[in-house]
């Protein structure tokens, strides 16, 4: 798999993949070559923010499962606000929530 963003700076993060979403849908695997999920701001007003699987170790996200990668937000400047290490960050697809990411602490 290619680095879909190579000038977007990355943040090691968990995410883990819902088996059933926020509309009570069965969520399908997340293919990280073109997957381009969303996380959910619930600051002030509730903002979606883009971000793209930039880790070359993760195919493909199925669901029920957790994996740590790299991931890089499309507006990282404004996505640094927004989150924060150890937060519980809800993600999906702009609609519906299909499961949660936490951004790990730098090493």
């Amino acid at each position: 798999m290619n680095i879909p963003y190579p000038n977007l700076p990355p943040l090691r993060v968990e995410l883990r993949l819902d088996s059933i979403d926020s509309r009570g849908q069965e969520v399908i695997a997340m293919q990280a070559d073109s997957a381009r999920p969303l996380a959910l701001s619930m600051d002030r007003e509730h903002t979606w923010y883009t971000f793209v699987i930039n880790d070359e170790t993760v195919d493909k996200i199925s669901p029920g499962e957790q994996v740590t990668c790299s991931v890089s937000f499309v507006n990282a400047p404004d996505a640094e606000k927004a989150f924060h290490p150890n937060t519980s960050i809800l993600f999906g697809d702009g609609v519906a929530t299909r499961g949660v990411m936490r951004i790990l602490p730098p090493s």
